[in-house]
């Protein structure tokens, strides 16, 4: 009965359902990039190793087949460069998700997979990036071309792409089969939605991966009817792959037109999220530079996010946590050696796929195995430009199908198994299985539990319950004490009750301890030296603060945040010259940063020969440092700034009209007026200025032209009386009072609920000598306004003089 369980489709099943129930619980959760994720993906790899290695056929040889090579270079990849890491307490995630992926991909090989096996992994596969799809679908309230990309239950749209296009390669080849005709045309009616989803997704690695995959596909299946009679039917089904191809050809170039950042666009933009091209090679020359620094076994897995701000480019501010292109990433933290074993690897598990699928091209074992060939092209191509193998369910999906299309096909049953070698076999399998409970998911679970208690602390220290935080903290440090989060975790609760504590150097000595042992743990980590510079800031010791603070920022050099924290250090110390040039290159780091840099140090010091010290050579920072030098008595050091301004940025309105805003403020008239001409050569729609310069052409009695200047101001804002007071004004001085009587009653037939011209029209009548009109005038604007004592003497004036002439 063992020997018929071990050789029957039965028992390949079962780890193909296991398999897919894994993949589709991590999936569903954000691709399972979270430590629950990793933990699960461990556990559930570890569990159907141990089964397949326990029930494992006795058919099969591993010493015999070259395909066992594949995960055994991958195990020892992830541990030998873990072993030669100079930073031991990391990488275990990235160990733990290598050593999972060996794993199920060994299962698999363990056995003899029936057709059933291979057709029920590939339909749930369908199944669940259909579903996938439409869940995304939904989420977005319909398919809008133009809508926000497709991310269904993925944090990144390119993730869910990669999954997508993994699953897409088999379904591309099982639709040009003919049997057995329900996963072929299932794989049809799938196939539509796969590559809506991907081209949904907007993700250009995606479109270019299956573009490539399905190029890869063609050129393989040419080889396979080069040497035969090409019937209609081949022929119409290679016609409909090229058609296909085509097509993602055309949608990668649409997508990536339309997505196209310009070259203009600067690496040190306030949004990385944008990664154009640009982008990505200034990240990649950066990890190529880590590579150099120790190219043979590289720094060890997971160090990349830790070493990339020390080697990150001029200009960039922020930290990626990874390279945006797998192979470079490799080179990084596994160097020579740990690139060159898993590259074996892809070479190597295409190489047997192909050589599988053009042994036996119309069986469902040679198109599953080609469907996988082109998913690992998909992979290789996609991973140059980002991380999508960093996720369990896509790396755990693509080894499941490699170890399925290199799995071999049922053997006849034969005789029975002897009982001694069942038992051996029993009693190895346990071991193994013993040994990945004790040195594979148990650590992870400790991990687990780690970081959960450290999150826990978290949310009670923000609470404000900082010593039952410490107490959680030191739970979580116990559970994992090379772990870097629960030792900052305690610090930062140490710090919280620092003032009120009985004991408080004690208690200096248990935080200073905690960030030292953070900072062995993680050489790499700005946090620790950073968390120190802060507390001693706390402390008032400025000096020891800024001795941390540049420890932390020789770990990240081209960090703006903490440029702009060494210069509040130096405030604090009354170093102003120095924190004027940190907060400058603070702010040529990250220009974002230029508002608050200017009011930390304004809230310093009006000192010009320092404050000239920050801007950097954008005009906008020196028109607005004018301002502020004008309003603080600086008039020469506002005039010298203007004409910067003016210098960097001559095409700029703004600052023509602060240069003559400040002629004109300082009582230059004569120099104000050709710069606000120039400020309305460039920006003629801005009634404020025309209006500014009606007032300095009244100051140089150029009447005639302030009149214009007020027209243009009223005509571009015409709810704005304050424009038509300044028009009459210049019409009573211009052309005297009946024009002006005659201005102001078209004012006010345009603006009926306006009591002013009414009252300026009967002062007008009156100094004409017209009271009785004057007096119609007045008693308008008192019905619109009853209350203005000004309108109610005018009105007794003309009443008196209506009574003085009435008597004589």
């Amino acid at each position: 009965m063992s020997a018929e369980f071990g050789d029957s489709p039965l028992k390949s099943s079962l780890i193909a359902i296991g398999a897919v129930l894994l993949i589709s619980c991590l999936a569903i959760y954000w691709g399972g990039v979270t430590l629950e994720g990793e933990l699960l993906a461990a556990a559930g790899s570890a569990a159907i190793f141990a089964f397949a290695l326990i029930t494992g056929s006795r058919s099969i040889n591993p010493l015999g087949n070259r395909a066992f090579l594949i995960p055994l270079a991958l195990l020892l990849a992830g541990v030998l460069i873990a072993l030669f890491s100079p930073f031991p307490s990391l990488g275990r995630i990235e160990l733990a998700r290598l050593v999972s992926c060996a794993l199920l991909l060994t299962a698999f090989l363990l056995l003899r997979c029936a057709d059933s096996s291979r057709l029920l992994f590939h339909l749930s596969g369908l199944a669940l990036g259909a579903g996938l799809v439409i869940h995304g679908v939904m989420a977005r309230g319909g398919v809008d071309l133009s809508g926000s990309p497709l991310t269904a239950t993925y944090v990144n749209r390119n993730h869910l792409a990669a999954l997508l296009g993994l699953i897409l390669l088999p379904a591309v080849c099982f639709s040009l089969g003919s049997k057995p005709r329900g996963a072929v045309w299932l794989s049809r009616v799938a196939l539509p939605v796969l590559l809506g989803g991907i081209l949904l997704t907007k993700s250009r690695g995606g479109i270019l991966g299956a573009t490539a995959g399905i190029g890869a596909v063609c050129l393989i299946s040419l080889l396979v009817l080069r040497p035969r009679p090409v019937t209609a039917p081949a022929r119409r089904k290679l016609r409909i792959l090229i058609a296909v191809f085509v097509i993602l050809l055309l949608a990668f170039a649409a997508v990536y037109a339309w997505f196209r950042v310009p070259e203009s666009f600067p690496i040190s933009a306030p949004h990385p999220e944008v990664l154009s091209i640009r982008t990505r090679l200034s990240i990649w020359r950066s990890t190529l530079g880590i590579f150099f620094a120790r190219p043979v076994a590289g720094w060890g897995w997971g160090t990349f996010r830790h070493l990339y701000p020390a080697f990150k480019e001029a200009g960039v501010w922020y930290t990626v946590p990874h390279a945006h292109n797998e192979f470079l990433q490799l080179l990084a933290e596994g160097g020579v050696i740990g690139f060159s074993l898993a590259v074996f690897s892809l070479v190597l598990a295409g190489r047997e796929l192909v050589k599988r699928y053009l042994a036996s091209p119309e069986s469902i074992s040679g198109i599953l195995a080609l469907g996988a060939a082109g998913s690992l092209i998909y992979a290789a191509v996609h991973s140059g430009f980002d991380f999508i193998l960093r996720l369990p369910a896509n790396a755990l999906f693509l080894a499941a199908l490699v170890g399925l299309g290199l799995s071999g096909a049922p053997v006849k049953m034969g005789s029975p198994e002897p009982a001694g070698r069942r038992a051996v076999k029993m009693t190895a399998g346990l071991a193994i299985a013993a040994f990945l409970a004790v040195f594979l998911v148990s650590p992870l679970f400790r991990l687990y539990r780690s970081e959960a208690a450290a999150r826990e602390g978290e949310l009670i220290l923000a609470a404000g319950r900082p010593e039952e935080a410490r107490e959680t903290f030191s739970r979580a440090h116990q559970l994992d004490p090379s772990s870097v989060r629960p030792l900052l975790g305690r610090a930062a609760a140490g710090m919280a009750v620092f003032d009120r504590a009985e004991d408080r150097i004690e208690l200096y000595n248990s935080i200073l301890k905690d960030l030292a042992v953070a900072g062995r743990n993680n050489p790499r980590d700005t946090r620790p030296p950073r968390d120190l510079g802060r507390f001693h800031q706390r402390c008032s010791a400025f000096a020891e603060a800024g001795k941390f603070l540049e420890e932390a920022l020789a770990l990240d050099p081209l960090n703006p945040h903490l440029h702009y924290e060494l210069a509040e250090n130096d405030l604090h110390r009354g170093e102003y010259l120095s924190a004027a040039r940190r907060l400058r290159r603070a702010n040529e780091i990250y220009p974002m940063m230029w508002g608050a840099s200017w009011k930390l140090l304004f809230s310093q010091t009006w000192d010009y020969e320092i404050l000239k010290e920050l801007p950097p050579r954008e005009g906008k920072y020196h028109r607005l440092m004018g301002y502020y030098l004008q309003e603080s008595g600086n008039v020469d050091g506002a005039g010298k700034e203007f004409s910067k301004a003016v210098e960097l940025e001559p095409d700029e309105p703004e600052n023509w009209r602060a240069l003559g805003w400040y002629y004109s403020r300082n009582g230059y008239p004569e120099e104000s007026l050709p710069c606000y001409r120039r400020a309305l050569f460039l920006s003629p729609g801005n009634h404020q200025w025309w209006a500014e310069m009606g007032d300095l052409l009244r100051t140089l009695d150029m009447l005639e032209e302030a009149l214009d200047a007020y027209l243009q101001a009223r005509d571009l804002e015409p709810g704005r009386r304050g424009y038509s007071e300044k028009v009459g004004t210049v019409i009573f001085s211009l052309k005297g009072p009946a024009a002006a009587i005659a201005f102001w009653g078209e004012v006010s037939t345009l603006d009926e609920g306006w009591s002013r011209p009414h009252y300026l029209r009967a002062r007008l009548f009156l100094e004409e000598g017209k009271p009785e009109p004057a007096e119609k005038e007045i008693a308008q604007a008192l019905a619109r306004e009853p209350g203005n004592r000004h309108y109610s003497k005018l009105k007794a004036r003309i009443e008196a003089l209506l009574l003085r002439e009435g008597s004589r």
